[in-house]
């Protein structure tokens, strides 16, 4: 989990962005990014979000540990 945050609702740390691999059948791994942020245009105009996004993608098509300057 890269990112979380005290839900008002359950008053549980839930996840808000992760990251993973998949093994795939041909000894590759594939790379995930999956978040729950940015339901709306708005959202994407945040330049914390656009930084979040930005370092997802390196580390996606790079596979650079980026994550640590969040």
């Amino acid at each position: 989990v890269l990112l979380s945050a005290l839900s008002k609702d359950t008053g549980n740390e839930e996840p808000q962005a992760w990251i993973y691999e998949i093994s795939q059948s041909n000894g590759k791994s594939t790379r995930v990014f999956q978040t729950t942020l940015a339901h709306d245009t708005v959202s994407l105009k945040v330049p914390e979000f656009q930084k979040i996004l930005s370092n997802a993608g390196l580390w996606l098509s790079k596979g650079s540990d980026r994550w640590k300057d969040l």
